[in-house]
């Protein structure tokens, strides 16, 4: 998992609110990472043979040295560049935020404290990205519960409908 990866030594570079139309382009590999929230719009990305839909509401990590092309229509998002001292995985990461509202929320809130530049912006914002990492984190294990319950469900039906069954055995 991604978050495992992460460590209490991250360096925000820049915190940026970014819209376009249309796109079509490639992007080259970067020495920073990014997470990229998005308010409106789709887009699509492709990692070599891997291919990635991003939508409206969904949250993505796109690693350190890694390029790809993007194709994408109506957009509107935030986007964090950081460092980490460390190396992480080297795949884009997909997170659907199941509460929506709060990750606007804290990405609006990281782009206004970066870009008013305040003074203690720097740790202000860091407090908010770590807070949009707790998020992650929550929206992680409820997706893991969510597929658990799923491969468990049936055997949990099962169960209720013939647990009186004489039949039933654990053999």
């Amino acid at each position: 998992m991604l978050l495992d990866d992460f460590v209490c030594n991250v360096k925000i570079l820049t915190v940026l609110k970014l819209t376009w139309k249309n796109s079509d382009a490639d992007a080259a590999p970067r020495n920073f990472h990014a997470f990229s929230f998005r308010t409106n719009g789709n887009a699509h990305y492709t990692v070599g043979e891997t291919e990635l839909s991003v939508h409206n509401g969904d949250l993505l990590f796109v690693p350190e040295s890694v390029g790809y092309h993007i194709t994408a229509q109506n957009e509107e998002l935030y986007v964090i560049h950081f460092e980490l001292p460390e190396k992480v995985q080297t795949h884009l990461e997909l997170f659907h935020m199941k509460d929506y509202a709060k990750t606007k929320k804290l990405f609006e809130s990281c782009y206004e404290i970066w870009t008013k530049k305040e003074p203690g912006y720097y740790y202000k914002t860091l407090s908010v990205f770590y807070n949009i990492l707790g998020l992650i984190s929550v929206s992680q294990l409820n997706t893991q519960t969510d597929k658990l319950h799923q491969t468990l469900k049936p055997a949990m039906d099962y169960l209720h409908t013939n647990y009186t069954n004489s039949d039933l055995s654990v053999l």
